[in-house]
């Protein structure tokens, strides 16, 4: 059985970041398993499978709310500096704003529906860069899982996206396709993906965010203790 991905996050006065950070993971293998033999399952699930990877990629629902918010007309725009470059979007059902985001792109972004959890995987080995261009986000599991598959980051400083990416991708202004565009040429042409898998594999584990979320429940109780 291969794993299930799972993410979610929960808010609180004072302790959002932590909690955060606390809730997310990338993978959750067969129970079954032995913890040692989930962790390997994971890191197998993601892992590259040798093929060349050389597309630049974003995954995100297309409707009018989120050409704007996720930065979709912006990597779509971005794209139309980088001709030399395939670009894909995954998240493209049949709708007003995906005809009209599809009339605005360049010949060298593909567009994709939706898909199931293997064939999206198959799109994150295939990529070279994995963008979120965002206005606002919470901690983005897309992002996180092309990070796990060793796709190199691009993304804006907002909310959980410096979480998941750190120092091992490239921030761009938001709503800037010059900008955009020249960080996916800069990420593109880095080798910083192997950084990009060991951060999700050591920062966001089963074990690293059970250990977190009892570390913030913790601090919940000791600050209300202090209250009575």
């Amino acid at each position: 059985m291969e794993p299930t991905w799972i993410h979610g996050w929960a808010t609180g006065a004072g302790t959002r970041s932590h909690i955060r950070t606390a809730s997310w993971s990338f993978t959750i293998p067969s129970e079954k398993r032995s913890p040692k033999t989930r962790a390997s399952a994971g890191a197998q699930f993601f892992a590259g499978d040798g093929r060349p990877r050389d597309t630049v990629l974003t995954v995100g629902f297309v409707t009018e709310v989120n050409i704007r918010r996720k930065g979709l007309d912006t990597f779509v725009e971005a794209a139309g500096r980088l001709p030399d470059l395939p670009f894909v979007l995954v998240g493209a059902k049949p709708s007003a704003a995906t005809d009209r985001l599809k009339a605005a792109a360049p010949p060298n972004v593909e567009f994709l529906p939706p898909l199931e959890p293997q064939a999206l995987r198959e799109q994150y080995r295939r990529a070279r860069v994995y963008v979120q261009a965002s206005l606002y986000e919470g901690l983005p599991s897309a992002l996180g899982e092309a990070m796990a598959c060793g796709c190199v980051p691009v993304g804006t400083r907002v909310a959980g996206i410096p979480d998941l990416m750190g120092d091992t991708g490239v921030y761009v202004p938001q709503r800037d396709p010059d900008a955009t565009a020249a960080g996916i040429r800069e990420a593109y042409e880095s080798d910083l993906g192997g950084a990009t898998r060991r951060r999700i594999e050591e920062r966001f584990s089963r074990e690293r965010r059970k250990l977190a979320l009892i570390d913030t429940v913790q601090r919940l109780v000791n600050q209300n203790a202090g209250k009575d």
